[in-house]
């Protein structure tokens, strides 16, 4: 008869099993709030960009012209003029801040973009993780994304 004291490769088997689902559940619960404080602070620095967009175009008459295309926040024809107005002194990056700013919205995309719409116009996009804010700022587009317009 064995009289050896241990554990069992299926007891130890079990246990580990146990503790990786509980840590499953646990980084599951995490997650959620993280993607809402993530939208919560997007909202937040898109009207801290509205405001600071008003502001360069109570001044400067127009708003900063960036073309045709989508740019990101931090690009130049963008970032220059508003910080030359002394109106901002760096742009909020997207909390993620991943992808590209590109007319097909990618889902797997988090980034803060603007597009002029002449001098008297823009619109910014951004995307947000989750449903949950109750009244975004701005409108639907695609895959989650949002814009917002003066």
């Amino acid at each position: 008869m064995r009289t050896e004291k241990g554990f069992t490769i299926i007891e130890l088997m079990v246990v580990i099993a146990v503790i990786g689902l509980i840590a499953a559940v646990a980084l599951g619960l995490f997650a959620a709030p993280k993607a809402n404080s993530r939208d919560a602070r997007r909202e937040k620095d898109m009207k801290e960009i509205s405001t600071a967009l008003g502001l360069y175009v109570n001044t400067a008459g127009t708003y900063p012209d960036c073309g045709s295309d989508l740019v990101a926040l931090e690009a130049d024809c963008f970032l220059a003029p508003l910080v030359d107005e002394s109106v901002i002194s760096a742009t909020p990056r997207d909390p993620l801040d991943n992808g590209s700013c590109d007319a097909s919205f990618s889902a797997a995309s988090f980034k803060y973009c603007y597009e002029s719409l002449g001098s008297t116009s823009y619109a910014l996009y951004y995307h947000l993780e989750t449903d949950t804010i109750d009244n975004p700022s701005g409108s639907p587009v695609n895959n989650g994304w949002y814009s917002i317009t003066p």
